[in-house]
């Protein structure tokens, strides 16, 4: 490392308003529907932010809505809440994600199936998947 940099890395950063927003979307629900349209209709857009993102279009269509952006972004969430991506089937179960969770605070690597094992993550019997595993899936 030289000056604070690693060489092959490339740091990107957001602005804190930007990354909110980000925030409050990606953990959004149903309810966010009216919001982005009511922010688009005040002139948001999403056009690569830079320039053209306007926090206070959304905030606003928010606070008309009666939602509190906190509630996406702050709050803890519990591990039996439904989560707005559990419409997904990515064939990966959530018991297994819940189980990735706790390696992850644990500071624990998942090994590579293809390589070490079945990990049980339904991938293969859920979506049918053939992977060239070492000691079959």
């Amino acid at each position: 490392m030289e000056n604070g940099r690693i060489k092959g890395v490339k740091y990107d950063f957001h602005s804190p308003p930007t990354s909110y927003l980000e925030g409050i979307i990606s953990r959004g629900d149903r309810r966010l529907g009216q919001v982005i349209l009511k922010a688009w209709q005040r002139g948001a857009r999403f056009d690569g932010w830079g320039e053209y993102f306007k926090l206070d279009h959304y905030l606003l269509a928010l606070e008309e809505a009666r939602l509190d952006p906190e509630f996406y972004v702050s709050r803890r969430r519990g591990l039996d809440e439904v989560f707005p991506w559990d419409i997904i089937d990515t064939g990966v179960t959530s018991e297994f994600l819940k189980a990735e969770r706790e390696r992850a605070y644990q500071a624990l690597p998942t090994l590579d199936c293809r390589e070490e094992g079945c990990q049980d993550c339904g991938i293969c019997s859920g979506l049918g998947v053939d992977l060239q595993v070492k000691g079959g899936c």
